[in-house]
């Protein structure tokens, strides 16, 4: 005859979400509760829960898997404790940019582009790959002055899925001068003098 381990079930706790960092590594709180144990039986929980996603990215209601404990207690040998499996988020790590370098006077050209050019990024983890590109728009294409000149960022690179950019920027003082025309098509007729310009 054979008596297999009678496998425990586990509650009690929670995977914490968190801001991504570019690890698997979770926090899990609470304290564990052994589900199954036959009445009267000394089995107890011993050892600290660790967590870990099953990968690094960002997403929701990830899996956690739950390792570092096991069962103590006279009647312990009887038992086997279950995987435990929890789940939590991982958000977008937001980033900042150095101040970006915006052209804000131009000539008349029908747009509404302005030329940007971003400054650099900070918040990245050690090792990924991400970059940040910037557009700037004025807020119409007329000539004027103290337009509204607003900056917007995109994030590109193998990694940029994991973070958030920066907030578009505006500056109030841009200038959309008058475009110059040249003309053709005219020609002067030469005369005899007769005293005057015209």
């Amino acid at each position: 005859g054979v008596i297999t381990a009678r496998a425990l079930g586990l509650t009690g706790l929670a995977a914490t979400s968190r801001e991504y960092d570019g690890t698997t590594a979770a926090v899990v709180m609470g304290t564990p509760v052994l589900t199954g144990v036959v009445n009267g039986d000394d089995v107890t929980v011993t050892g600290t829960a660790t967590g870990a996603f099953a990968d690094k990215s960002v997403g929701v209601g990830k899996m956690v898997t739950v390792t570092g404990l096991g069962l103590g207690g006279s009647a312990a040998a009887n038992y086997a404790l279950g995987s435990v499996t929890l789940t939590a988020d991982i958000t977008a790590r937001g980033l900042t940019v150095g101040a970006p370098s915006v052209t804000l006077s131009k000539e008349y050209d029908g747009t509404t582009t302005a030329l940007v050019t971003a400054g650099s990024v900070v918040g990245v983890v050690t090792g990924d790959a991400v970059s940040v590109t910037a557009s700037g728009s004025y807020g119409t294409a007329a000539v004027g002055t103290g337009k509204t000149v607003t900056v917007t960022y995109a994030l590109g690179g193998v990694d940029a899925g994991n973070y958030a950019g920066p907030a578009a920027e505006s500056f109030g003082t841009g200038v959309i001068t008058a475009r110059a025309l040249g003309l053709t098509g005219l020609a002067a007729t030469s005369r005899e003098y007769d005293g005057t310009t015209a």
